[in-house]
């Protein structure tokens, strides 16, 4: 069971809905996906992997693989992985390889957080079609569809529209701000000395 396991496990997906029945269940954690504890018998087993010619042990896995696999199965048993709601204050990090699934794990985390009825900004540099659709879909599965505001400059008819220099207590202000998107090599330029 367990060597059938080391080519590692299938993506798994889950429906909006069903994500909501498990926060239902857990109102005070944030599911991060499946996994397990590790714990010194997983060690021990990614030991002995490690140990051999991994190739001869493995076999071939599903689909695109990416990473080592046959970490999973080290345990032949994936559960429900929570993390306290509490504990993601300050910073939490993700990290992976291009491709790895980190923009799908921000995916849960934000859709449980607008579920939440929390305030959630996403600056995503890479424009994530899917990532923009699922944080629409959990406004409207909370009810509160406005909630949702876009902004892209490349997409005005779906964007909504910014004006930095609207509001201003000085009229400096506005300079200032201007001021600020000018490049500067040696930062002794005359309009930014204005």
């Amino acid at each position: 069971k367990l060597q059938k396991g080391l080519k590692g496990k299938p993506l798994a997906f889950m429906e909006l809905s069903h994500l909501q029945k498990v926060m239902a269940k857990h109102p005070d954690e944030l599911w991060l996906g499946y996994g397990f504890g590790w714990d010194q018998r997983h060690a021990q087993r990614a030991y002995e992997i490690l140990k051999r010619d991994k190739q001869t042990l493995l076999n071939q896995g599903h689909g695109k693989q990416m990473g080592s696999t046959w970490i999973h199965g080290v345990e032949p048993k994936e559960d429900d992985v929570y993390q306290p709601v509490g504990h993601t204050e300050g910073h939490t990090l993700i990290v992976g390889t291009t491709g790895a699934g980190k923009t799908r794990c921000f995916d849960a985390m934000i859709t449980q957080a607008i579920l939440r009825n929390e305030a959630v900004i996403i600056i995503d540099p890479k424009g994530d079609k899917e990532l923009k659709d699922n944080a629409q879909r959990a406004c409207i599965a909370a009810g509160s569809p406005e909630r949702f505001v876009y902004f892209h400059p490349g997409f005005p008819e779906h964007s909504v529209r910014l004006n930095p220099l609207r509001n201003f207590n000085r009229g400096t202000e506005i300079a200032s701000r201007i001021a600020a998107l000018i490049p500067s090599e040696t930062g002794a330029d005359p309009f930014k000395a204005f």
